[in-house]
């Protein structure tokens, strides 16, 4: 696997893009307080984003509740300070322990994280070099993330990032089969 298509590689350029996105919404002086208004649903558009199972949005939601901190530094700076730290083990653990009592109580949730799956694998760049690579990269990203107490993910969707981790597998295995099979021709 290449640098480019590493499993930091993709952490840090999903930390850049996170960063600008949050910048992005927070532009107008008044946006801060946007993002903390409850909405007719009964969330903040934070509690909204930590409901995705995407790491991106993990991302923007945690740099949007830096961003009262941050002392006129950059989001995604913050961020990669705020990440740089690894999170102790033991909350890891307990984090871990969280999700896994609601997977044994609902199961996980396969069909969702396969249609996120497949969303990103229509996605990935057309003619790119290891397809495969960049789904191992992404599967590893996950298995870090959905136990990570320093986002503020709910527990369904640390379960759909779980499940999503078993589907980015998957995915690549097939991914490498076909091209195996494309080389070896007929």
């Amino acid at each position: 696997m290449t640098d480019r298509h590493s499993r930091e590689a993709i952490f840090a350029d999903l930390l850049r893009a996170a960063g600008l996105r949050a910048e992005k919404m927070l532009r107008a002086p008044s946006d801060g307080v946007r993002i903390r208004a409850i909405g007719d649903d009964g969330f903040t558009e934070i509690e909204r984003l930590e409901l995705s199972p995407l790491a991106e949005d993990q991302f923007v939601a945690v740099a949007l509740r830096l961003a009262g901190h941050t002392a006129a530094r950059p989001l995604s700076v913050a961020l990669s300070q705020h990440f740089h730290m690894p999170a102790p083990a033991i909350a890891i653990e307990a984090q871990r322990r969280n999700v896994w009592s609601d997977v044994e109580r609902a199961g996980l949730p396969f069909e969702k994280a396969g249609e996120i799956v497949g969303a990103f694998v229509r996605d990935c760049p057309p003619g790119h070099e290891d397809p495969g690579a960049l789904m191992r990269a992404h599967a590893a990203l996950y298995a870090d993330l959905w136990g990570d107490p320093r986002i503020g993910a709910t527990a369904a969707a640390r379960r759909i990032m779980l499940a999503m981790v078993t589907i980015l597998h998957e995915r690549s295995l097939e991914l490498k089969s076909r091209v195996v099979a494309v080389q070896a021709g007929p």
